[in-house]
C-alpha cells in the first residue's frame, strides 16, 4: 500500500537583489528535502533527513515538468502545489546573463537569513539550505548570484593526463562544529577537467566544501591533497589549485585482539590530506589473507579505522580499532602499526515472561556503544511463537566475546524494556522479563481461555471492574454478545480459531 499525503501549496514572491519583484521569471525546483522526527528522549531528538535531486534534463518536456517548474506573475508571485506539508525545496532561476541564480529567503548583505520555521524538523531542513513554507504563508524570496570555484589540477607525476581526470566535491564542516549543516551536496555528475587542468564548479551555496580529484591511477600511481574547506560566498569566485603527487606507499595489518592473528576481509577506511575529516568522504581498502591493506597517500596526519569488520569480529570500544599517524614527507614506504578487532558473536536467543512463557511478536533491537540507535528494518527482528529471535548480523547486533549483549525489547503495545545478558559461545541469550507490578485497583481477567473463546475484562478509567457492560464481537450479527459480571469479566465462546 502507498499512502498519499494531502498536498499543501507552497506560495512565495520572488524579488531581485534590489528588492524589486520579478515578473515572468521561470523558477524550478532542484531538490526536495524531508526531515522526520524519528525518536525523542527528553530534550534530545533524533531527526533523519533525506533529499531527492530533480534533474531538469530528465523532467523537461515530460508530464512531470509542471510539477517542478513555474513562472512568476507580474507581482513576482508563484506557487507549487504538489508537495506534502513540511517539505523543503531548493529553488533556482536564471539571471539576465544566463547564469543560474540561487533563490533564498530575504537577505541581509550577501547572505540569506534563516527562515522563520521554528519546528525542529523544519529548522534542520532550513539549516541545509532548503526553503520550508508554513501553511497559509507566502514567503518573501530573493534571487542571488551563486558562489563559484575556479580551479586547476597540476601534476608533478609524469604521464598523468590531467584532461582525463574528473573533479567532485562534498560539503565540509567547521572543526569546532561537526554538526554544522551541509548545504552543497555534491555534483549530480563528475566535473570535467580541460587540457590545461582547469575546471569550474558553479551554482554553489554559502558554506564550505572539500574538492577532490578522481581518475585512472589514483591510489596506485599517484595521489593528491584535496582542497580543504573552500570558503564559498554568494557572488564570489574561490580560486584553488590541486597538485597530483607520487605520494607514499602505505601498508598496515588488522589482527585479532589477544592472539595477533591476521584478520582477512576487513574494510579499512582512511581520512587524511586527500580525504579531510571535515567531510564524510573516505576511501576503503580490504585486507588480504595476511590481514594486510595498502594505500598510496600524501604525507601528513592520517587516520585509519576499521569501517567494516568481517563476520565473527567487531570493533573495539572507544575508537580502539583505529590508528592516527603522521606519514613522513619524502618517504617511499611507511608501515602503520597493527589495528586490532575483537572476536564476536551475533546475538540470538529467547524472550520469556516471569512465568517462563514465550513472549510472542516482540521486536528486538540491538544496542551498541551504550546507546540505542534507531534501527533500519533490517537491523531488528521479531520473536516467533516460541519467543525466539535471531538478529541480523550488523554492527548493532554483534557482541565481542566476553561482553554483555544490550538489547531493547519493544512490545506490541509500544512499551519498551531494556535488557542485558551475557551471550553463550554461539551468541544465545535468554531474556526473562520481570513480573509486572500490578497498579492499585488492578483487576484480573478470566483465566484459562479456550482456543475457540474470546475472554476479557472491562474496567473504568480508574481500573475498577464495570458490571453490566455489553461486549459484542460483530455488531451487525446477533448471537456473539456477552455481558460483564460483577468482576467486569466476559466470555464469548463457539468462535472459529484464529
Amino acid at each position: 500500500k502507498l499512502r498519499l499525503d494531502k498536498p499543501r501549496p507552497f506560495n512565495a514572491v520572488l524579488f531581485d537583489v534590489d528588492g524589486r519583484p520579478t515578473s515572468g521569471v521561470k523558477v524550478w525546483i532542484t531538490k526536495v528535502g524531508r526531515s522526520d522526527l524519528v525518536s525523542k528522549d527528553g530534550s534530545r531528538s533524533l531527526i533523519e533527513s533525506s533529499y531527492s535531486d530533480i534533474q531538469r534534463t530528465v523532467v523537461a518536456g515530460s508530464p512531470l515538468e509542471d510539477l517542478f517548474t513555474t513562472t512568476t506573475a507580474t507581482d513576482g508571485s508563484f506557487s507549487f502545489g504538489a508537495f506534502a506539508e513540511g517539505a523543503g525545496l531548493k529553488l533556482e532561476t536564471v539571471g539576465s546573463e544566463g547564469r543560474p541564480l540561487k533563490i533564498g529567503r530575504q537577505v541581509e548583505g550577501t547572505g540569506t537569513s534563516p527562515g522563520r520555521n521554528s519546528g525542529s524538523t523544519g529548522s534542520v531542513l532550513e539549516g541545509m539550505g532548503f526553503i520550508v513554507g508554513a501553511r497559509g504563508e507566502t514567503i518573501r524570496l530573493t534571487a542571488l548570484p551563486p558562489a563559484r570555484v575556479s580551479g586547476r589540477v597540476v601534476s608533478s607525476v609524469p604521464d598523468v593526463d590531467v584532461s582525463s581526470l574528473k573533479v567532485g566535491y562534498q560539503p565540509s564542516h567547521r572543526q569546532s562544529d561537526p554538526l554544522f549543516p551541509a548545504r552543497n551536496f555534491g555534483p549530480t555528475s563528475p566535473i570535467d577537467v580541460d587540457r590545461d587542468g582547469r575546471f569550474v564548479v558553479d551554482g554553489l551555496e554559502k558554506g564550505t566544501i572539500n574538492v577532490f580529484v578522481h581518475g585512472e591511477g589514483e591510489n596506485d600511481a599517484w595521489t593528491y591533497r584535496a582542497a580543504k574547506d573552500v570558503e564559498l560566498v554568494a557572488g564570489k569566485t574561490a580560486e584553488i589549485v590541486i597538485e597530483i603527487v607520487r605520494g607514499v606507499e602505505v601498508e598496515g595489518t588488522v589482527v585479532a585482539q589477544g592472539t595477533g592473528a591476521p584478520v582477512e576481509k576487513t574494510m579499512v577506511g582512511v581520512y587524511g590530506p586527500f580525504r579531510p575529516r571535515t567531510g564524510a568522504a573516505t576511501k576503503s581498502a580490504k585486507t588480504d589473507a595476511k590481514g594486510r591493506y595498502r594505500y598510496r597517500l600524501p604525507a601528513g596526519e592520517t587516520y585509519f579505522y576499521v569501517m567494516g569488520p568481517p563476520s565473527g569480529f567487531t570493533n573495539l570500544p572507544d575508537d580502539g580499532s583505529s590508528r592516527t599517524v603522521t606519514i613522513p614527507d619524502g618517504a617511499a614506504r611507511f608501515e602503520i602499526p597493527p589495528i586490532e578487532v575483537a572476536a564476536a558473536v551475533t546475538v540470538r536467543g529467547r524472550v520469556v515472561d516471569a512465568a517462563d512463557a514465550p513472549v510472542v511478536g516482540a521486536t528486538v533491537v540491538g544496542r551498541r556503544d551504550g546507546r540505542f540507535r534507531q534501527p533500519l528494518g533490517v537491523q531488528e527482528t521479531v520473536t516467533d511463537a516460541n519467543g525466539e529471535f535471531r538478529l541480523p548480523e550488523n554492527r548493532n547486533n554483534v557482541v565481542a566475546i566476553g561482553k554483555p549483549a544490550r538489547l531493547l525489547i519493544r512490545f506490541k503495545d509500544g512499551t519498551e524494556f531494556e535488557a542485558s545478558a551475557m551471550p553463550a559461545k554461539d551468541g544465545a541469550v535468554l531474556i526473562r522479563l520481570p513480573a509486572a507490578e500490578k497498579p492499585p485497583g488492578h483487576a484480573e481477567g478470566p483465566p484459562q481461555v479456550a482456543p475457540d473463546e474470546l475472554a476479557g475484562i472491562v474496567v473504568d478509567a480508574d481500573g475498577k471492574p464495570l458490571e453490566g457492560a455489553e461486549v459484542d464481537v460483530w455488531t451487525w450479527y446477533p448471537g456473539n454478545e456477552a455481558t460483564t459480571d460483577a468482576s467486569g469479566a466476559f466470555r464469548i465462546g463457539k468462535l472459529d480459531k484464529g
